[in-house]
């Protein structure tokens, strides 16, 4: 046997310090804006036939998806390596697959063209949490009977149409309309903010998750402790979906309930950039020690770049018509009927999957020893 010393794990650090979030936001402010300015100024604008909405809106979606899929079930080596970034091409494809599929589901159950945005998106939305939440809130322990990695994913995939299948046959598919309240975009507009609380327990919150058992001792146990997180989740974005509303109402008392509850969907994603860069592209204000103090201070962090991302996005992007399109205009109001949704989906996915699949290359360098 060999006594040669074992060399420790390389450790690895950001290359600029925090500024490397600004680096990485102007970045994929640049790329997520021009891909936006292609698909829907450009393409729009050409062919003005709704290929934005029937094809890139939902794809997306798909990446995402499968972005979040592979990320849980068949992992990268935490090493940093561009040459992972072959998984784009394995989202990209499996996007399509997922579209493509689906529409022959939605098909074969009768689900008019009418419908398709919201079968989509309702699949989509559900997917966002399902594959993320059993890691993020139990603890990997849901998924435990299954052996290996495929079938989990499997699992949740068949969780996600029984999920989507009983929204369906109670009318969530249904665009809405002032006299039908509960529709797609009520529904979106409150889940939305589940999506983004489970988002804050997996990146900004999750040091309480490990000090919540010294708080009750009832939280030791794995399932009770998973469950509790699952509904501060669900009622959580349930309490935020209302307080949007009432927000909205207020702030534009002309539109309709129904457009109200859009927004409040569309409002759910400026996060998705704060969070994400923050808590990944910054130490994420790991030197101030009290947990709740730190996990507080971070929350106030993500709200108010959340705010501020609205009101530039609004503001300053808008007017630019970067993201404009001349057919579309009459029904594309600056504040509360626009496409920041699908920008910050755009913008945001490029920073999260690098780290998922490069584990952040070209941001980190090593420790020196």
């Amino acid at each position: 046997m060999s006594d040669a010393p074992t060399q420790p794990p390389v450790q690895y650090q950001l290359r600029w310090g925090n500024l490397t979030a600004a680096v990485m936001f102007s970045i994929i402010f640049i790329v997520g804006t021009f891909i936006m300015f292609l698909v829907y100024n450009r393409a729009e604008d050409v062919t003005g036939n709704g290929h934005f909405y029937q094809f890139y809106s939902p794809i997306l979606g798909y990446f995402v998806v499968a972005s979040i899929c592979q990320s849980h079930y068949f992992k990268t080596s935490p090493i940093p390596d561009v040459g992972n970034s072959i998984r784009y091409f394995v989202s990209i494809g499996a996007a399509v697959i997922m579209f493509a599929s689906n529409m022959l589901i939605f098909d074969s159950v009768g689900i008019g063209a009418d419908d398709w945005t919201q079968g989509h998106f309702l699949w989509i939305l559900f997917g966002f949490y399902m594959f993320g939440f059993d890691d993020f809130l139990y603890a990997a322990h849901l998924s435990k009977p299954f052996k290996y990695n495929a079938a989990k994913a499997a699992a949740w995939y068949g969780v996600i149409w029984i999920l989507w299948g009983l929204m369906a046959i109670i009318g969530v598919l249904s665009n809405g309309s002032d006299n039908d309240h509960f529709n797609f975009n009520y529904f979106g507009g409150h889940y939305q903010w589940s999506v983004i609380l489970l988002l804050m327990f997996a990146v900004q919150w999750k040091d309480t998750i490990a000090e919540l058992p010294k708080v009750w001792s009832g939280f030791k146990n794995v399932y009770v402790l998973g469950t509790f997180l699952l509904m501060v989740t669900l009622v959580g974005g349930f309490i935020i979906g209302e307080v949007c509303f009432q927000l909205n109402s207020w702030r534009f008392p002309e539109i309709s309930d129904n457009a109200n509850w859009h927004h409040s969907l569309y409002q759910g994603t400026y996060p998705l950039i704060p969070i994400i860069l923050f808590g990944l592209y910054t130490n994420h204000l790991n030197h101030i020690e009290n947990i709740w103090m730190r996990v507080a201070a971070r929350t106030g962090v993500i709200i108010l770049a959340s705010f501020v991302l609205y009101l530039f996005f609004h503001l300053i992007l808008m007017p630019t018509e970067l993201l404009y399109v001349e057919a579309n205009h009459h029904v594309t109001h600056r504040w509360y009927q626009s496409i920041d949704l699908y920008w910050n989906f755009t913008v945001s996915i490029i920073a999260l999957t690098w780290a998922w699949f490069t584990a952040r290359w070209g941001f980190v360098e090593a420790v020196k020893q």
